[in-house]
């Protein structure tokens, strides 16, 4: 790929970096890869295109970064990207100009505030790029990098293969949800994901199917297509592609997660690293597999594409996976569906990564809940390995993992435990309330954090007695699911027997600023439901219940909630 990016003088001496360094390390703002070409525009004040680099290293970990310190202008700039950094080569440094104006005359519109490729979607020059290709007299590299990003549309084939092999022709409706990015490539999948062979899409012609009249492959595609297959009605637009055989898979490429409809891959993904995955991953079992410490470790999965292994566990709630592949070396240790559990292990990360040199990355896609499964990241921190290398670190730190998992998780147990048994206490203090005569209210106050003790090493939040009975006496010392339900008195013959339970529960005060135990987030509740909410069925519709009655009290002193975040503190 060829990309145009900018560089600042006003932060960073590039000129003087070029001038005395083999190479220099950029920020890794894009999806670069080796051999990729990067046209350099110095901004302000010099304002035109100087220097142009080749991507020898698309991966440069913190070791191998190259000291440029004294480039920054302003050193507390140094090395602040979290994202890494890709190593450059200069390969020609530009004498006459091109400038900003020049490329806004040629269509470029915008700002250049991040990474632009120069090549659009469709696998074309855009007209600024051309005359880049053109002025700088690099003709040679736009054809040799030109197709090394080619996308694949991967389809579900849904019945219609046989009418593919024979007549090298795929059609869809052009509707919302179906494909309309303009690809060099496509790649039917099968169910299960499987996907045996690649195509070249040779032209594209979009039409109505009951009104096409050439008397050719896509006529006799679509006369034998209606009596088995159809199509949506006699109006609908359809685009149809004329393929070609590009290549057949020497393995089948099994897709996981396997999507329900299109996708989008690179072409290299498909082929070019099948081979040296299937041979990686045969090394990788036999030496996990033959040695009775690893062999209840590892599994092989069905669901897994060849770039990753699964690693079992022994339960459901985590897991974690091997990853190789051309751009990710490492580890994943991923929590499944719970950011509860996630959030334990990520406050006791340290205990996590016990025994291991390298430290745990948190991707940022688990930290803004945009995805379901959680991800702590180990990365391998060495490039140019060998698969051997790469295999016995991945086992010797699987093992590590699991030990320091088997003992965060009775970690967590003994925190479970500690906080049912100081809930179950308070019970036992308030056992012997009487009824009050004056009725209690709730107040303005914003309750801070209450006091925490440590049992056994756990932080455990104390109980306000008094404000469990506040709570029972605002409730009038009835069940709040249903104050019809029948409550036995106390041993006062008067007062009925209710239990105070916190909605919110108070092993979770770490994730708010005020205080849980409050009589806002104490209900009153009979002991069969008490009981239900723990242990019941219908546990999900009473918390329901009392989330909806009480969720706008609970805003006024400072405690938000989802419905969604509750059911998940209780385990739903």
């Amino acid at each position: 790929m060829l990309w145009l990016i900018a560089a600042n003088p006003n932060k960073y001496d590039i000129d003087a970096a070029f001038d005395e360094l083999q190479f220099i390390d950029w920020t890794k703002n894009a999806n670069y890869k080796k051999n990729d070409i990067i046209f350099i525009y110095v901004s302000n004040p010099v304002q035109r295109i100087k220097y142009i680099c080749k991507v020898i290293n698309n991966n440069v970990n913190e070791d191998e970064a190259i000291d440029d310190k004294k480039y920054w202008l302003n050193s507390s700039d140094f090395n602040k990207s979290s994202n890494g950094h890709v190593r450059l080569e200069l390969i020609k440094k530009i004498k006459f100009d091109i400038s900003f104006d020049d490329l806004r005359t040629h269509g470029f519109n915008g700002n250049l505030q991040g990474p632009r490729k120069l090549f659009d979607s469709t696998n074309n020059l855009y007209n600024w790029a051309s005359y880049i290709i053109n002025k700088t007299n690099m003709y040679e590299i736009k054809k040799n990098t030109q197709n090394s990003e080619d996308t694949v549309l991967i389809v579900p084939i849904n019945g219609t293969e046989d009418l593919i092999k024979k007549y090298k022709i795929h059609a869809h409706p052009l509707k919302s949800r179906y494909p309309n990015k303009m690809v060099n490539y496509i790649a039917f999948r099968k169910p299960g994901g499987i996907i045996n062979a690649i195509y070249e899409i040779v032209d594209i012609k979009d039409t109505v199917p009951s009104q096409y009249k050439n008397n050719d492959n896509v006529l006799k595609y679509i006369k034998e297509r209606y009596p088995n297959f159809g199509f949506s009605n006699d109006n609908t637009l359809y685009r149809f592609y004329i393929l070609k055989d590009y290549v057949k898979l020497d393995m089948p490429y099994e897709l996981s997660p396997n999507p329900q409809s299109e996708n989008y891959m690179e072409l290299e993904d498909l082929i070019n690293d099948q081979t040296k995955y299937e041979l990686f991953w045969k090394k990788f079992e036999s030496k996990a597999f033959n040695n009775k410490e690893y062999a209840s470790l590892f599994q092989k999965s069905k669901t897994l594409n060849r770039a990753n292994y699964l690693v079992s566990l022994n339960n459901n709630d985590k897991g974690f996976v091997i990853r190789k592949n051309s751009q990710n070396n490492c580890i994943e240790f991923y929590i499944r569906r719970s950011s509860t559990i996630f959030e334990f292990y990520k406050n006791h990360i340290l205990e996590l990564e016990h025994n291991i040199p390298e430290h745990f990355e948190i991707s940022k896609s688990s930290l803004d809940s945009s995805t379901i499964h959680k991800k702590f990241i180990l990365n391998y921190p060495y490039n140019n390995i060998e698969n051997n290398e790469f295999i016995n670190w991945a086992i010797n730190r699987c093992i590590t993992i699991k030990k320091n998992i088997e003992m965060i998780d009775k970690q967590l147990e003994k925190t479970e435990l500690i906080n049912s048994y100081e809930d179950d206490k308070l019970q036992i203090k308030i056992a012997k309330i009487k009824k009050a005569k004056n009725h209690f209210e709730y107040t303005d106050e914003i309750i801070p954090l209450p006091e925490f003790k440590e049992i056994n090493g756990i932080k455990v939040y104390k109980r306000d007695k008094q404000r469990a009975i506040n709570a029972l006496n605002h409730a009038n010392y009835s069940c709040e699911i249903d104050i019809k339900h029948m409550c036995f008195l106390r041993k006062d013959g008067i007062t009925p027997y209710t239990e105070a339970h916190h909605l919110i529960p108070l092993a979770f005060q770490y994730k708010f600023k005020n205080s849980l135990d409050i009589e806002e987030n104490i209900v009153s509740l009979c002991s069969n439901c008490h009981n239900e909410i723990h242990y019941g069925f219908n546990a999900k519709k009473l918390i329901s219940k009392l989330f909806e009655e009480r969720k706008d009290i609970l805003k006024a002193k400072g405690i938000n909630i989802t419905i969604d975040e509750l059911y998940e503190y209780y385990g739903l």
